[in-house]
């Protein structure tokens, strides 16, 4: 059984999505019989602006777009679903919207360094939720994912002539789903290795597994994603 914090980091992880698009999320816009999240253009991200909370567009154009799920993003989300009224798919513990800093507070900071008090062992201390979009990344690039593809999943403009006359193809959506399903899969029984293999998760139930290591540090590469982590 999933908590509330393990399904938004396995959403980010396997989407790339953006902590905003994350905690703006609507039910409307997961299309779970077709297996694909779309970013709204006017209400597609949860800001946060003097302390209030609002929705509004995403970071960019780019940002306006349509995300696959792997089956098992699909199944874990149709469960998640199950019971709840919610206008939004995450929300805090009183169906409120969720605030960056209140999540970390209360459900990220004790998920991946531990808490004693609820027998959570740490999973990996330090991690940032955006280091999951970095992970996410990495995972496309070692799996061969197009780097169009990439481009537009991220929700990032491929400049010049690459992006003019490059396109995304239901083959290369297909072949990408099939490798993060497959990456999934192995999670669920490879251990914390050695040689840059890391795993994060809370148990054999939840890990996710990536060759890279990830950030550590709160200051994030320049960028589209230029911005402190959570």
């Amino acid at each position: 059984m999933f908590t509330s914090g393990q399904r938004v980091g396995v959403t980010a992880a396997y989407t790339g999505l953006r902590w905003g698009e994350l905690a703006g999320l609507r039910w409307g816009r997961v299309d779970l019989a077709r297996g694909v999240i779309t970013i709204d253009p006017d209400k597609g991200a949860l800001h946060e602006v003097g302390g209030r909370l609002e929705l509004g567009p995403p970071k960019s154009k780019a940002g306006v777009r349509t995300v696959h799920l792997p089956p098992f993003l699909v199944d874990l989300l149709t469960e998640h679903r199950t019971g709840r009224m919610q206008e939004h798919v995450f929300t805090g513990l009183d169906g409120g919207l969720l605030r960056r800093s209140n999540f970390r507070r209360r459900v990220w900071l004790p998920l991946v360094n531990g808490d004693s008090t609820r027998g959570w062992a740490p999973v990996h201390p330090g991690l940032h939720l955006h280091d999951l979009r970095h992970t996410h990344k990495t995972w496309l690039i070692e799996d061969g994912v197009p780097e169009i593809l990439q481009y537009k999943r991220l929700g990032h403009r491929m400049a010049g002539v690459r992006g003019t006359y490059s396109h995304v193809t239901q083959v290369m959506v297909d072949a990408m789903l099939d490798r993060l399903q497959r990456r999934w899969g192995r999670s669920l029984v490879a251990p914390k290795g050695s040689g840059g293999v890391t795993t994060y998760g809370v148990d054999d139930h939840t890990k996710i597994v990536c060759s890279q290591f990830a950030p550590t540090t709160a200051e994030q590469p320049a960028g589209e994603d230029h911005r402190r982590a959570v």
